[in-house]
C-alpha cells in the first residue's frame, strides 16, 4: 500500500509491522504505524474479506491486516477483544477478553466452525486442558470458531509461545507435518 515490497523489508521492518499485535510475549517498538480505534467489528465482513484475499482478490484491507497481524496457521484469523454478548473490537473495552476468531478458508467445509468446536469438546473430554472456545453466530452459515487467547492472561500478561512451524522455521504454506513429526519435535524440544 505504501510502495514497499514485502521481500525487500528488513527483519526489523517486519518486526515493526507486528508491533504489539503478535502472538506470545514478545512485542516490538516502535510499531510501524499507530492504529486508530475501529469500534465494533463486523466479523462477517472480515470473514468475507479474508476469503476474498485467499481466493486471489486484490484490495486494501487495513482492519483485516491489523486484526490478523502475526496470526499464522492454516486458516485466516482475527485477534479481537470479545464481550460475553459477542461484540468484537480490536481494542480493549469493558467486560471484554482477548480471543482468536478463525475464518473459513477456501478448502474448508461450510461448517468448519462447528466442527472445530466439536473437536475442542473431544479434546477436553479426553482430558486435555484447553482455552475456552465459543461458536460465534454469523449472519449466514453455521458460525465461526473462537478460542480465548492462550498467550494472554486476564490481568494483561503475555505468555511466551512458539508454533511448531516457527520452531522448525518451516516456509509459509508448507503444512505437511504429521502427528509423528509433531510428537518427535515436541520430544526433541522439551526433552520429555
Amino acid at each position: 500500500r505504501d510502495g514497499r515490497q514485502l521481500g525487500a523489508l528488513t527483519g526489523l521492518e517486519k518486526l515493526a509491522v507486528v508491533g504489539e499485535g503478535g502472538r506470545g510475549a514478545l512485542t516490538y517498538q516502535p510499531a510501524d504505524e499507530a492504529a486508530a480505534e475501529t469500534g465494533a467489528l463486523d466479523l462477517d465482513a472480515l470473514a468475507a474479506e479474508a476469503f476474498d484475499l485467499l481466493t486471489g482478490a486484490d484490495g486494501d484491507h487495513p482492519v483485516l491486516e491489523r486484526a490478523g497481524s502475526g496470526s499464522g496457521g492454516a486458516r485466516p484469523k482475527a485477534h479481537v477483544w470479545l464481550s460475553p454478548d459477542g461484540e468484537a473490537r480490536l481494542e480493549p473495552f469493558t467486560g471484554a477478553t482477548q480471543w482468536i476468531v478463525k475464518f473459513r478458508g477456501p478448502s474448508d467445509p461450510d461448517d468448519i466452525g462447528p466442527l472445530e468446536v466439536a473437536y475442542a469438546g473431544m479434546a477436553q473430554a479426553a482430558g486435555l486442558e484447553m482455552a475456552l472456545v465459543r461458536l460465534l453466530p454469523a449472519r449466514t452459515g453455521p458460525g465461526r470458531f473462537a478460542t480465548q487467547r492462550f498467550d494472554r492472561s486476564d490481568a494483561g500478561g503475555r505468555t511466551h509461545m512458539v508454533t511448531l512451524c516457527g520452531a522448525l522455521e518451516a516456509p509459509p504454506g508448507e503444512t505437511a507435518l504429521g502427528y509423528d513429526q509433531f510428537l518427535r519435535a515436541t520430544r526433541a524440544i522439551t526433552r520429555n
